[in-house]
């Protein structure tokens, strides 16, 4: 059963979604005097502010696609500002999270990301753009492996 929450804290608001709440309060709790994490803008005003409110938006069965996409509604909905998408997740997840974003970004938003991934792309050195084509050939091979093992 996973669950979409808000944590409120002086008129600002994070959303999440975890399949263990109860183990994912005791989380945040100890993250927010972790100092790998105290310079999160979550942990940092839960820091400054002793006084907050956890509460559970939504609870439902799902796979991990549905879950973000419900999750992305909600951070539509409460524009938190205190979600920062820089923690250490699953790359797997932090993929299908982004594509899905992408799918329901407007077609300006999706332009304007472009550019900006774009500029990124062209501010790299040859030695890092060289890395990152090396790793996509990787990437590809491999799962041309998979495709293959499958059948």
């Amino acid at each position: 059963m996973y669950c979409i929450y808000k944590i409120e804290i002086d008129n600002e608001c994070y959303i999440g979604s975890t399949k263990n709440f109860n183990k994912r309060i005791k989380d945040h709790n100890y993250r927010k005097n972790d100092d790998k994490y105290k310079h999160l803008p979550l942990y940092k005003k839960m820091n400054e502010c002793e006084d907050f409110n956890m509460e559970i938006l939504e609870m439902f069965e799902c796979d991990k696609k549905t879950i973000f996409i419900k999750e992305q509604f909600y951070i539509d909905k409460y524009k938190p500002s205190l979600n920062k998408w820089n923690a250490i997740v699953n790359k797997e997840v932090v993929k299908e999270r982004n594509k899905i974003r992408m799918r329901n970004l407007s077609p300006e938003k999706k332009e304007e990301y472009k550019i900006k991934h774009k500029e990124r792309y062209n501010n790299l050195t040859r030695e890092q753009k060289d890395e990152r084509n090396r790793k996509r050939r990787e990437q590809r091979k491999l799962k041309k492996l998979n495709i293959f093992k499958k059948k």
